[in-house]
């Protein structure tokens, strides 16, 4: 089972598909397997990261923080204005 989610993690012999391959790690996992466990950690934590072709765009946890920054800003100018 590990071996076909990390088949469809990487695209060997089968189109790659995240979602099936998170599917298989999961299964085994379910078994005990502690590398199943292992990649779906590395995939949760890699899932942070927006990509194309491998090349991250973006961090969310960055867009996070500056979505907090402006909120911050947005309220703070409408707290002046309605003061």
């Amino acid at each position: 089972m590990v071996n076909i989610g990390y088949c469809y993690q990487h695209g060997e012999g089968v189109v790659k598909d995240l979602n099936k391959a998170v599917e298989w790690y999961q299964k085994a996992a379910d078994k005990g397997s502690d590398k199943a466990k292992k990649q779906l950690e590395n995939i949760k934590n890699e899932s942070k990261k927006a990509t194309i072709g491998g090349q991250s765009l973006i961090d969310v946890d960055e867009v996070k923080d500056t979505l907090k920054d402006v909120k911050n800003t947005v309220k703070g100018i409408f707290g002046k204005l309605f003061k």
